[in-house]
Order: C-alpha cells, then sequence, then structure tokens
C-alpha cells in the first residue's frame, strides 16, 4: 500500500459565471480604488487557461530516461468577450483616452502597459478566484453583422502579486474570507 487512503472534502466546481470585477492598477506597483463590473459578459467566452509547462531535459547517452529536466510554468491567460464598448472600459483596459467633456473617445496608436486585478465569482461555488495582476492585452472588435454584435476582447497575462502576503498570479479565495491585493507583502 502506498499510504493512507484520506477522502477528500467537498469538492469545489467552478461554473456558471456570477460576476467579474476589474481594478485597474494606477501603475506598476499601485492598485487603485474605482472598481468596474463588467456585466454584459457573452456566454462561453470566460476562460483562464495555463499553457503548457516548457520542459527542457538534458539527454542520457546510455539510457532512455533524462539526465536532467528542467521545468517552467506555463503562462495563465485570462480572456472573456463583453459587449459593453463605455467609455470607462475603452479608457481602462484598452487604454483609449477620451476629450476633455468625455464625449469623444480615441484608439490608441501605440501600446501602453495597463495591468488590472480580477476577482471572478461563480453560482456553482461561493468560494472566488482572484488574478491579482493581469497585463492586459485586450482588443476592441467593431463589427456590424445582421448576427451579431460588436465585441470587447477582453485578454490578458497573468503575472503575479500579493495576495495575503503570498506572492502568486491566481489564489482561490474561499467564502467569507477577506484578502488583500498589492504589489508588495504588508507587515511580513
Amino acid at each position: 500500500m502506498i499510504g493512507t487512503q484520506q477522502p477528500l472534502g467537498t469538492r469545489r466546481v467552478f461554473a456558471n459565471l456570477k460576476y467579474l470585477y476589474v481594478t485597474p492598477w494606477t501603475d506598476e506597483s499601485t492598485l487603485g480604488s474605482k472598481t468596474y463590473d463588467i456585466v454584459d459578459v457573452v456566454a462561453d467566452t470566460t476562460s483562464i487557461e495555463q499553457a503548457d509547462n516548457e520542459v527542457n531535459a538534458i539527454d542520457h547517452e546510455f539510457s532512455s530516461s533524462p539526465l536532467y529536466e528542467n521545468v517552467n510554468l506555463g503562462e495563465k491567460t485570462f480572456s472573456c468577450e463583453s459587449i459593453d464598448l463605455q467609455n470607462d472600459i475603452l479608457k481602462e483596459l484598452f487604454g483609449w483616452t477620451a476629450d476633455l467633456q468625455g464625449n469623444v473617445v480615441f484608439a490608441p496608436t501605440g501600446y501602453k502597459d495597463l495591468y488590472v486585478a480580477m476577482e471572478i465569482g461563480f453560482n456553482s461555488t461561493e468560494d472566488i478566484v482572484v488574478l491579482p495582476k493581469v497585463k492586459m492585452n485586450s482588443r476592441a472588435v467593431i463589427a456590424s453583422m445582421r448576427t451579431d454584435v460588436s465585441r470587447a476582447n477582453i485578454t490578458g497575462s497573468c503575472y503575479p502579486a500579493y495576495v495575503n502576503n503570498v506572492k502568486t498570479d491566481m489564489a482561490i479565495v474561499k467564502s467569507g474570507t477577506s484578502y488583500t491585493v498589492g504589489a508588495t507583502a504588508t507587515g511580513a
């Protein structure tokens, strides 16, 4: 026998998006205070996906087993589509700018680093997923087709930041547990 069998606890399933809260970072080291509730999310477009791990093996001359394997974790990415193209979303998640009156928004002519923290809730569990720092790589698709609408492709790469003083690029927070997000550990 390998070990003593331990029963697992209650299963946790993440399904049926309940909410998506997005809080922009004001710069690379400061989380902002304004949170946006992205509500017009297109069904079945939200995902958090980790790329395959990169394995660099040093082959052994006399065996099929490698001498050494170096494993690098695959990057995590977030993606969803929203049909909401209001000015605040275009400015905060896409890097657009607005005129002084806020009547006209302008698409950027070059890429600018934008970071957000995300809190994602589900109807299948009270636990939440926290992405503390996502480097945005979003794009607006303005299209008018007979059977579709324009969409905001909200995408980005997950970067590490501190959640409750632990450096991570993703955390699952148990229901009822408070948490903090920051660029540095606090009080450690």
